[in-house]
């Protein structure tokens, strides 16, 4: 049975509630982030759950057999993802011939096409296609994948711990320490903010418990890795978010397709 979609209801970046969220998260106990702070945050998260949607989109393509969306449907896509999409279909659609390449060499060997005094082979012809990468498996037989654990929640986890890692940046910039950096501590202002933002993108009613829950059953997922590898807020930035740099590309302030708002 196919999961449903996890679609968000934004429309555009939440400029006016992100100082709210922060606000409600940090009392009088520190200063809050400038205007300028929060505009960016704002827009990255957007652009996060943009680019989440839209990989739903493609999800959704994928399962009901349609034609995906285009690069110029979506918001705020990221060109490489579309570009490695294409190339995976020119791949995929290079397979059926060389089965067939497969089948012609068991009958007729190497067989050379010759024109006009240049010829192509059946080995040739294979070299080019393992270029582009596709190849036959040799079991191609599909089985199945029971998914097992709990249904997927209608809210995306995955833009969580994409948009969690720039909450803390902007937290230990206004001196939080550890307790309040943590995303898998309900109490943790990060926690809190974050949740307050998954809530407003989703419309569900997300509680700082329920997300810092959904973190850490995700973390516990990542085999070989403890809870400290991504979360540990004594870490280098480089450490604890090894993903930080793709999450900068993809929260830049100038998508090359949709406006922002």
């Amino acid at each position: 049975m196919t999961s449903k979609l996890q679609m968000s209801k934004i429309e555009r970046a939440p400029l006016e509630k992100m100082p709210q969220w922060f606000k409600h998260a940090l009392s009088e106990r520190a200063s809050l982030p400038s205007a300028e702070v929060c505009d960016e945050l704002a827009r990255k998260f957007q652009i996060i759950v943009n680019r989440a949607d839209n990989a739903e989109k493609r999800r959704g393509a994928t399962v009901s057999g349609t034609v995906p969306p285009s690069f110029f449907e979506l918001r705020d896509d990221d060109v490489n993802i579309t570009l490695n999409g294409k190339l995976d279909a020119v791949a995929a659609a290079g397979k059926p011939l060389l089965f067939q390449l497969e089948e012609l060499e068991s009958f007729a060997g190497n067989y050379h096409w010759v024109q006009e005094g240049s010829s192509l082979n059946v080995e040739d012809l294979r070299g080019i296609l393992s270029r582009i990468g596709a190849f036959v498996p040799a079991d191609s037989k599909r089985v199945a994948m029971v998914k097992r654990g709990q249904p997927p929640k209608i809210w995306h986890v995955a833009v969580a711990r994409a948009f969690a890692p720039l909450v803390v940046r902007v937290l230990r910039d206004l001196g939080f320490e550890k307790a309040d950096l943590d995303p898998m501590a309900s109490a943790s202002a990060t926690a809190q903010i974050c949740a307050k933002a998954m809530a407003w993108a989703y419309k569900d009613n997300i509680t700082p418990e329920a997300f810092a829950d959904a973190i850490r059953k995700r973390d516990r997922s990542r085999k070989g890795k403890g809870n400290a590898g991504f979360f540990d807020p004594s870490k280098p930035l480089e450490e604890r978010f090894p993903d930080m740099t793709r999450v900068d590309i993809l929260g830049g302030l100038n998508p090359t397709n949709k406006p922002l708002s």
